[in-house]
């Protein structure tokens, strides 16, 4: 899949190291004077699709911010098989272990969409984190709502039919991409699904059948989300509720609010 804007509701358009705009929400969410002490230590990055940006159990060297494009959190077994575990877009990071001075990754990443981002040293964010409370805080709240989807995901891949799940992962894919439809292979959805490929043509035939997807070689394309959004899981909107606290869509977190918990720094 070509590259895709972001859809986060950014607060700013910080221009990157590059001169071209990020498109990311966290860093969009840094006010100005935060950003130019960031901005010499961000170094473009393209995310080839398939490309394994962070080996499970490597060190981590670089914090990744994508601009566009989708990257897969993945657990990988002994045997061979694998899962995904979550997915960090326009609305966050890739290496949130580092945020905690953790230096090995306890999941590969995978690029699952191509795209593009920005990345930082794990020497440099260290000393941003320190010296930026915005950027902190941004990091922070990312990092919590993504162990809420991890969770989410575990439990959701332990009780829910593979149906439901490829229902959720479609609408999780939509709030972070620019696009109808998304590229994949029904190899690489069992992969992402902790399942097998025939168990994965049959979801998503079966979604085909009741008209909320259409299906090309290579590429799903979602016909009705609303519909995608009734048939889904119970999961799919237990994280959607903090897609606001993301910036994937717009307005004021009511979860946010009734919580008390103030919006980042303008």
């Amino acid at each position: 899949m070509a590259t895709v804007e972001s859809l986060s509701k950014h607060a700013r358009e910080h221009p990157g190291p590059d001169g071209t705009v990020v498109r990311n929400w966290i860093l969009n969410s840094v006010p100005d004077a935060e950003f130019r002490h960031i901005r010499p230590h961000l170094e473009p990055v393209h995310l080839s699709v398939g490309a394994t940006i962070v080996e499970q159990e490597s060190e981590v060297a670089h914090a990744i911010f994508p601009n566009s494009g989708l990257v897969s959190l993945l657990v990988m077994m002994s045997e061979g098989r694998s899962s995904e575990v979550s997915i960090a877009g326009c609305e966050g990071m890739v290496g949130i272990g580092l945020l905690g001075g953790l230096n090995r990754s306890v999941h590969s990443a995978v690029v699952q969409v191509e795209g593009d981002g920005l990345r930082i040293s794990a020497r440099r964010l260290r000393l941003a984190l320190k010296n930026s409370p915005t950027f902190r805080e941004a990091i922070t709240r990312f990092c919590v709502i993504q162990l809420m989807l991890v969770s989410q995901t575990a439990a959701c891949n332990r009780i829910h039919p593979v149906e439901k799940r490829l229902a959720r992962w479609l609408l999780l894919c939509q709030d972070r991409l620019s696009s109808e439809t998304i590229r994949s292979t029904h190899d690489f959805l069992a992969t992402l699904l902790g399942t097998d490929r025939p168990s994965v043509t049959l979801a998503a035939q079966k979604l085909q059948n009741e008209g909320m997807l259409q299906l090309t070689r290579g590429h799903l394309r979602v016909l009705s989300r609303s519909r995608l959004e009734q048939f889904s899981c119970e999961c799919y909107a237990a994280t959607a509720q903090f897609n606001r606290a993301l910036g994937l869509s717009e307005g004021v977190d009511p979860w946010l609010s009734s919580a008390g918990i103030p919006p980042l720094a303008g």
